[in-house]
């Protein structure tokens, strides 16, 4: 299969999205990332998710947490009722969305949603204009569900 090309997206802020909290689907609530029990699940489900990137957790996380622009503060965690991670926003610290991830379980229950309005929210309280981020052109499904957040496609 071909490699599909990549798209930047940009959301613009608003003083409004720093302004309201965004609602979790019940059951499902934003902690702060602790690394010793959120990396190795949110791993897990990256690598379920794409399967192609084959990185093991360890080079995973060595090259994640040592990039000059990664922030444990941008490391965005839901997790369920039983305390497993339901959904990850691992973005950087300057505003970028890196990866973002939902357990299958999960998806299309709101989620992907609420994790990209706790970053937007995030980012706009500490006074950024926007937040990128890159998606697969061929991924019809998370192109659809960063322009009904108000994404807008960057010229190449």
């Amino acid at each position: 299969m071909a490699p599909t090309a990549s798209i930047r997206m940009r959301k613009v802020l608003a003083a409004a999205d720093g302004a309201a909290p965004p609602e979790f689907p019940d059951g499902v609530c934003a902690v702060p990332f602790v690394p010793a029990l959120h990396a190795r699940p949110a791993h897990a489900l990256l690598a379920a998710a794409h399967p192609d990137r084959g990185e093991s957790f360890d080079e995973w996380w060595t090259g994640l947490s040592r990039d000059a622009e990664f922030d444990a503060d941008t490391f965005f965690i839901a997790i369920d009722a039983h305390g497993g991670v339901a959904g990850a926003a691992i973005c950087w610290n300057v505003p970028f969305v890196k990866d973002i991830v939902v357990a299958p379980a999960w998806r299309r229950r709101g989620l992907g949603a609420a994790l990209m309005r706790h970053a937007f929210a995030w980012f706009a309280r500490r006074g950024h204009q926007h937040v990128d981020l890159k998606v697969d052109s061929g991924n019809v499904d998370a192109r659809g569900l960063y322009h009904r957040l108000g994404m807008r496609e960057l010229p190449a």
